[in-house]
């Protein structure tokens, strides 16, 4: 089975909150804005990241920039793998 991709705009449900963090990330848990399993966010922005590809941002959820080694001054992201599609008048076929 071909995987959803996530476009722009397109309304998404979390799978399951975030529970722990790479250690080599600038950041620490309790320092963000992070989804919760069950809320529906909107795509704000989807990113690919050089360590972990696709990256989804949230017009709900907005956190500082912070500086890493590979991209420079970023703001963090969330995998598309915790997160599946809303359907509103669209079919859920892969991209």
């Amino acid at each position: 089975m071909a995987r959803i991709r996530f476009l722009k705009g397109d309304r998404v449900r979390c799978l399951q909150t975030v529970s722990r963090l790479d250690v080599d990330l600038p950041y620490f848990l309790s320092d963000l804005s992070l989804p919760v399993a069950g809320r529906i966010y909107t795509v704000r922005e989807v990113v690919e990241t050089p360590s972990h590809g696709e990256g989804l941002r949230f017009l709900e959820l907005q956190n500082r920039t912070y500086a890493h080694d590979e991209v420079g001054e970023e703001e963090p992201c969330f995998s598309p793998d915790m997160f599946e599609l809303v359907i509103e008048g669209r079919s859920p076929t892969p991209r």
